[in-house]
């Protein structure tokens, strides 16, 4: 099993964190447009996949709550990522079932070398297949083509749902489930990934089960205190850090969301990289609204966070959608109707 556990470690450690700068993010993390791969979907044959060539790109929609559009794939169909996907880009997942930002520049997405399913034959066929022209790619026309899987793009979906719903808990003061601290703590090691590639889910192994549970017996405090320390982890891994930047009309402190997901140092990759990524957006999106706790709740019903256009009241159910509503009265009504009917019948 490649799933383990990825952030038992962090408890027993003692961090000295420092305060935390206040910074208006709110304009480079909620309403910003960037370039982002054009994708495509391909089910079969091997792994439900996505894939994308370096060099095309297109203008994403504004990143404007991406997060909890993300959060919601948690069971989405293959089509549902596409979809998602396509308006923002890629997770560029590299050989050990992470986003290849992880690892500072030694990881690269998914090529041709690792697409287990196909003899060496195809794959050289398939890195190519986008070029037209006769004979051989020119050098200076080569583009890095890259997949990967809609099982990787789930797991992430499912963590990032996790992690809000345990923040939305502990808003409300109460401790979190033990299944969302499951899936916030899992982490793929990186071993046997053409099994794991090619399955339709990642399982959690008992390990990772029994450390959920230790968190889940944390008092609240303890919870949260280990919450912010594992998204400082994923924002550090997603390559998310302050810079400034001096042009033309002065000095600017912004946000980096994002190391690049292939390395700049090879230009026949094609791949360009404006200062995001979709996983550093992800990431800083999350750590954003965890922060304040006021922008976002849980659905009563299907449990997908979603920002309410008024702040709902604890002491009542609140839904995402009218159908969520609609179906989580049904059974009321239901019970209504047969009551009514019975007092109807006894008068």
């Amino acid at each position: 099993m490649a799933v383990q556990n990825s952030s038992a470690g962090l408890w027993d450690q003692t961090w000295s964190q420092p305060s935390a700068l206040r910074l208006d993010v709110q304009q480079a993390l909620f309403r910003r447009s960037v370039l982002v791969p054009t994708v495509r979907l391909v089910e079969a044959p091997g792994p439900p996949r996505i894939e994308w060539i370096g060099g095309e790109q297109h203008q994403s929609p504004d990143v404007d709550h991406c997060v909890f559009s993300f959060a919601r794939l948690a069971e989405g169909t293959p089509n549902d990522f596409w979809k998602f996907a396509s308006r923002w880009g890629p997770l560029g997942i590299c050989m050990h079932g992470q986003p290849s930002c992880h690892s500072s520049g030694s990881c690269h997405p998914l090529d041709a070398d690792d697409r287990f399913w196909e003899g060496r034959i195809k794959q050289i066929i398939w890195s190519r297949d986008w070029w037209l022209g006769p004979g051989e790619v020119p050098l200076e026309e080569w583009r890095g083509k890259y997949w990967e899987p809609i099982v990787a793009y789930r797991f992430y979906a499912r963590r990032v749902a996790a992690a809000v719903k345990i923040a939305d808990a502990m808003h409300l003061g109460l401790t979190a489930r033990i299944t969302d601290w499951a899936r916030v703590i899992a982490l793929q090691d990186g071993t046997n990934m053409d099994v794991e590639f090619a399955a339709g889910e990642w399982e959690y192994p008992s390990d990772v089960l029994e450390d959920a549970e230790r968190h889940g017996r944390l008092s609240l405090d303890e919870q949260r205190e280990l919450l912010s320390r594992v998204i400082n982890q994923w924002l550090f891994e997603a390559g998310v850090y302050p810079s400034v930047n001096w042009g033309a009309d002065g000095a600017t402190f912004g946000l980096v969301l994002g190391r690049p997901l292939v390395s700049l140092d090879d230009p026949h990759t094609k791949y360009e990289w404006h200062g995001s990524t979709l996983y550093g957006v992800l990431m800083a999106q999350l750590a954003a609204a965890v922060s304040t706790g006021t922008g976002f709740t849980t659905c009563s019903w299907c449990g997908h966070p979603y920002v309410p256009e008024r702040k709902p009241r604890a002491d009542r159910r609140h839904f995402c959608s009218p159908e969520c509503g609609a179906l989580a009265h049904k059974p009321i009504d239901a019970k209504y109707r047969r009551r009514k009917r019975r007092s109807a019948s006894s008068a």
